[in-house]
């Protein structure tokens, strides 16, 4: 006999359900302390509860002992998914089963669980509850579940959405290669003749055409760019939104949306903290939120950490089991399966998340037509003025959200999503096929796959500040991860140039390929432009190689000097200058892309050796913050 380890206090039960917050509940516990009373009347008064949240909790305490499931785990064996979702959507699960008795335990009493559980097992066998806490009833819910959500999570868009998966597109039969063998022999044959006939000619030909390419990738740019006000204005956003402190309201025949965030962890111990004190910040109502964050059942120091705190019964570490690709789309995908609200957050473990981000994000969502399936909200970096690398970071996230990505919203382009503060409606997100979990940048090809499949994508001006790379290296490894991923999105979603015309239109395809495609090669255009350009004539003089032509000498500088102005006035429009600090980084942004150029190198020598290999970025978290701001 398994024992009972007593009653739950009403305070506890307050909180397991959600509708009370811990430091909520230490306030009302002070407050009894000096008047006398009843701890529900308490929270009543203070505005915590409502009258009949305190007689569910009152109800739940009467009728259900308290158990600890990870001391005495369910002993029943779930043989099909066929209740899981009420299973999640009320926090229980069978506990103990004999022929004539069944126990289910529950984070909550209510009638609406007495009702489901003897609609669906009361015929066979009487029913009694047990109280438990939610993060216990999930992690029991993952050890049922976990070989088959492993498995849906790796394999579900390669073996249900084949035309969207990079694992398919690697492996298809006969390889990529081998699928165009006929065209690539012939381009490369004509290459190698053209190369015989006119050595010093197809340098000369590849190097007009780079000088072309790097222009129309800048002028993409400068377009977007100018779009911005015309678009800011249009993005259907009430500016209320953007100043008000209270949470978002709904009248009785439209309730609000309830919302679920993941937040993928792995070797994260140092950053927990300050995570879980960021999370407790969110101004939402807790019933309707939950927070999953997904953690490789192998990263000890990352869960040591977690046990390390008492977790509030809305934030539920899900433990995934160790499988190749270690990737943030698998985890995702993982935590996909246990969400249960109608919007799905993600964010990264160093995000600082404004208090009143979820109830802009749901307002939003109220007010979009349904074809609206996701909203990506602003990134930048709190650590913006650690070094000069940080500086050019933040201005390039600048550039990014604050005015590309509106002006692909305004072209009606596909808009590749940013990792971190994106949110989806959580039906359209599983009938997509969710994350690739092989693509390094899963939120860049989830976000052309919506366009695809005819949702849209909306920008939110809520601002998320996340960590920038400190130090090169860190950056070169965060960035060829990017370049890479943006590879494997465009090579995707190009197999079949003809469907993926149908499926964007003329503007789409075209931003598809000057967005996404032409950067990626762009980024080694510029080191050889600026060899031609200004090291050419060097070599040329010492080592005896043909003199390039003085038009296209002439035309290379030329389109050098328009880049650096070009980048420079990007810069200046993100970030106009206040201080010397801010002339000096707008003077030198221009160079800082060439850094690129080593990482779009190292994206593509890892694209054909580790094409599934994710380079993580470590993070320090408040510790950095703190040192920018005693620098400032």
């Amino acid at each position: 006999m398994v024992s009972i380890l007593g009653k739950a206090k009403l305070g506890e039960i307050l909180v397991w359900m959600g509708y009370v917050r811990p430091c909520d509940l230490e306030t009302a516990l002070l407050i009894q302390n000096q008047c006398p009373n009843l701890i529900g009347e308490t929270l009543i008064c203070q505005g915590y509860i409502t009258r009949s949240q305190l007689e569910e909790a009152l109800d739940t305490q009467a009728q259900a002992h308290y158990v600890d499931l990870i001391e005495h785990q369910s002993t029943v064996i779930i043989e099909s998914d066929n209740n899981r979702w009420d299973y999640m959507r009320h926090g229980c699960i069978p506990w103990r089963k004999d022929p004539h008795e069944l126990t289910i335990a529950t984070s909550r009493y209510t009638p609406a669980i007495k009702h489901w559980a003897e609609k669906c097992f009361s015929v066979r066998r009487r029913i009694r509850f047990v109280l438990a806490r939610p993060q216990h009833i999930f992690e029991n819910l993952r050890m049922s579940y976990a070989k088959a959500d492993i498995q849906h999570a790796v394999s579900h868009l390669t073996t249900h959405h084949q035309e969207f998966s990079f694992y398919a597109w690697y492996h298809q039969p006969g390889g990529w290669i081998g699928h165009h063998s006929m065209l690539l022999m012939c381009v490369f044959t004509s290459l190698i003749i053209f190369f015989l006939l006119f050595p010093c000619g197809i340098f000369f030909f590849f190097l007009a055409v780079m000088n072309v390419f790097y222009l129309v990738m800048l002028g993409s740019k400068l377009y977007l760019m100018l779009k911005r006000n015309q678009t800011m204005k249009a993005m259907p956003i009430a500016p209320s939104l953007l100043t008000s402190n209270k949470p978002s309201s709904a009248s009785p025949s439209h309730p609000p949306l309830s919302v679920s965030l993941i937040i993928p962890l792995r070797d994260e111990a140092a950053i927990i903290p300050q995570l879980l004190r960021n999370l407790q910040t969110i101004d939402f109502p807790l019933s309707h939120l939950q927070i999953l964050i997904p953690v490789e059942a192998d990263d000890a120091s990352t869960i040591e950490a977690l046990h390390n705190h008492l977790l509030p019964p809305h934030i539920i570490p899900l433990y995934v089991p160790p499988s190749i690709p270690r990737t943030k789309g698998k985890a995702c995908n993982f935590a996909l399966h246990y969400v249960i609200h109608d919007l799905v957050g993600i964010f990264d473990a160093d995000d600082l998340i404004d208090p009143q981000h979820l109830n802009r994000v749901v307002m939003q969502f109220a007010q979009e037509p349904t074809i609206t399936a996701a909203i990506q909200c602003r990134l930048n970096y709190y650590n913006a003025q650690q070094n000069w690398l940080t500086r050019m970071f933040s201005l390039e996230y600048t550039l990014w959200f604050d005015y590309l990505l509106p002006g692909l919203w305004h072209a009606k382009a596909p808009i590749p999503l940013g990792g971190s503060s994106n949110f989806f409606r959580t039906m359209v997100l599983r009938e997509i096929g969710a994350w690739d979990p092989y693509n390094v940048t899963e939120d860049a090809d989830i976000g052309v796959r919506l366009a695809r499949l005819g949702y849209r994508t909306a920008l939110s001006k809520t601002l998320t500040l996340e960590e920038a790379p400190l130090h090169l290296r860190t950056w070169l490894k965060q960035r060829s991860r990017w370049i890479k991923g943006h590879l494997q999105t465009y090579l995707v979603h190009m197999q079949s140039p003809d469907i993926l015309f149908h499926h964007l239109g003329f503007k789409g395809f075209l931003w598809l390929n000057l967005f996404i495609g032409l950067p990626c090669i762009g980024h080694m255009m510029v080191p050889i432009l600026w060899l031609a350009g200004i090291g050419y004539p060097m070599l040329s003089h010492l080592f005896h190689f043909p003199d390039l032509p003085l038009v296209l000498h002439r035309l290379t500088v030329a389109v050098l000097g328009i880049g650096l102005i070009l980048q420079a006035f990007m810069a200046w429009c993100a970030h106009p200058p206040r201080h010397i600090k801010d002339y000096l980084a707008i003077i030198t942004f221009p160079f800082y892309w060439l850094l690129h150029a080593i990482a779009a190198f190292i994206a593509f020598i890892e694209l054909i050796h580790r094409p599934f290999h994710w380079n993580k970025t470590p993070h320090a978290g408040c510790r950095t913050f703190i040192e920018s701001k005693r620098k400032t």
